[in-house]
């Protein structure tokens, strides 16, 4: 049984942008090795998604390990959640454990569960999260309600795009009704075949007035986002059908000026790192790889 959304107010957020290159200088990252284990050759890049709560904060990131061998660099953003909202990420974590069959052996849940919660900001913080065993893709309606909700800007950063239909269409209807789409996507993924099943998606959008940029810089994992520059979604959702109906997925979605002004200045940084895809280019590419994205699409219901 999975939380369809929660709402928690006065909440306190702070948003973190990560990079493989940035684990030195990020305390809660340089712990990790120590947790894993050093010395692992059976991959140069481990990657690991985890919620770590102390009952005062909690923080929704995947965290990468790179052991300097591989030349990746790796793109991502996290957020840390403080306040009445940890709540909603506890109980989450505790119906994701059960739910796996984990024993019952935190002792004292009032450690993790603070009642009544601190307030530690003026942060509005809900949580939509979903799973296989879910009634519903709740964090997928949850998007196409904000989506059909925006009024200026819908700004959207992931690394696998593979959009249901009532996603795509949800943004086609924005771009027409004049509303400005930006969706930035990995240049280079580590996945052949996703990649280019993801690029299959891209020109009716194109077609539309979406503006799509291909991030040069390294490999954009960045799960975000960003609504009229007012909501920001932070979580580990990808935009595919995968993450909507099969993976256990969990997103935060913020209404906090500071935040939503950090992730508009992220957004715009990461532009500067991107390539901008245009309907002439795109229909220029070699009929070989627009054949590609073709054949890999006839398995994106598989990945």
């Amino acid at each position: 049984m999975f939380v369809k959304l929660g709402l928690q107010l006065n909440s306190d957020m702070s948003m973190r942008i990560c990079s493989a290159a940035s684990i030195a200088e990020n305390p809660l990252l340089a712990a990790v090795p120590s947790v894993c284990g050093h010395g692992s050759t059976v991959q140069q890049l481990q990657f690991f998604a985890f919620l770590r709560f102390d009952g005062e904060g909690f923080h929704v990131l995947w965290i990468v390990i790179n052991n300097n061998k591989h030349p990746l660099y790796w793109r991502d953003t996290s957020v840390c959640i403080k306040g009445p909202a940890v709540n909603l990420l506890q109980v989450q974590f505790f119906l994701s454990w059960f739910f796996a069959g984990g024993k019952d052996d935190f002792g004292d849940k009032n450690i993790y569960l603070k009642q009544p919660p601190e307030r530690k900001g003026n942060a509005i913080v809900a949580v939509a999260a979903s799973g296989p065993s879910s009634e519903a893709p709740y964090i997928m309606e949850t998007i196409i309600l904000a989506i059909s909700q925006a009024k200026k800007t819908i700004r959207i950063s992931t690394p696998y795009f593979i959009p249901t239909d009532e996603l795509t269409t949800a943004l086609l209807i924005s771009a027409s009704n004049g509303i400005k789409v930006e969706l930035i996507l990995p240049a280079k993924s580590d996945s052949f075949i996703v990649q280019h099943a993801s690029f299959s998606f891209i020109k009716p959008l194109l077609q539309r007035g979406v503006n799509i940029y291909l991030y040069e810089k390294g490999f954009m994992h960045s799960k975000t986002i960003s609504i009229d520059s007012s909501l920001a979604f932070v979580g580990t959702v990808n935009i595919d059908a995968r993450s909507f109906y099969l993976n256990f997925e969990i997103t935060s979605v913020i209404y906090e000026p500071g935040l939503c002004k950090a992730m508009e200045n992220s957004f715009e940084k990461d532009k500067k790192s991107s390539r901008l895809v245009t309907l002439e280019q795109w229909q220029s590419r070699p009929v070989f790889h627009r054949g590609l994205d073709s054949v890999c699409r006839l398995l994106s219901a598989l990945l």
